[in-house]
């Protein structure tokens, strides 16, 4: 019983460190591709670099930690209580890495992501956003406001949403007025 349970931690610890050798060339291709495709840096992206690295490093950190608890002749104890200490660190770098960075950044101190204009939806760090215009010079008040949503052909399509006040517009009157939109690069 005592063999099945060293190989099964074992087995637990090297499956651990390729959970770890994925969570470290995740975080580094997130480093790499910053900027892509037009490799204009986001004010996110350079306030984020370093604690990104940091944090694959301590990921390339936690490949080492797993594959030699897999290897290593230590006691079954140590082994054990190795591997549970290292799979709560990781799970808690995991959930820095993926939400405790961009929701610090992003949400808490509100840099910009390159996304631009007034972010709603799933949150500020969601992958729509809203630009709103208006003309204080013109004869009818109205705002002009277009949502966004980036597809992966680096296309948009969206919404333009008019609000006009006072008299309105000959024919329509005050009011909200919707209407869908596209934007395709040519």
């Amino acid at each position: 019983m005592a063999t099945q349970h060293v190989t099964t931690v074992r087995v637990v610890c090297a499956v651990c460190a390729i959970a770890a050798l994925l969570l470290a060339v995740t975080a580094g291709s997130d480093l790499y591709f910053a900027g892509y495709p037009d490799s204009h840096l986001t004010h996110y992206d350079s306030a984020a670099e370093m604690p990104k690295r940091a944090l694959m490093w301590g990921e390339w950190g936690f490949v080492l930690l797993f594959g030699v608890l897999a290897v290593a002749p230590v006691s079954a104890r140590a082994r054990s209580i190795g591997l549970l200490v290292g799979l709560i660190a990781i799970v808690l770098v995991a959930m820095v890495q993926w939400f405790g960075m961009p929701w610090y950044f992003i949400t808490h101190l509100g840099i910009d992501n390159g996304i631009g204009g007034q972010r709603v939806g799933a949150g500020r760090g969601s992958a729509a956003g809203w630009l709103g215009r208006n003309d204080p010079t013109s004869a009818v008040q109205a705002t002009r406001t277009d949502f966004w949503i980036p597809n992966p052909d680096g296309s948009f399509i969206g919404e333009r949403t008019l609000v006009v006040g006072g008299a309105g517009c000959p024919g329509e009157g005050p009011g909200t007025h919707w209407l869908p939109i596209s934007l395709t690069p040519a």
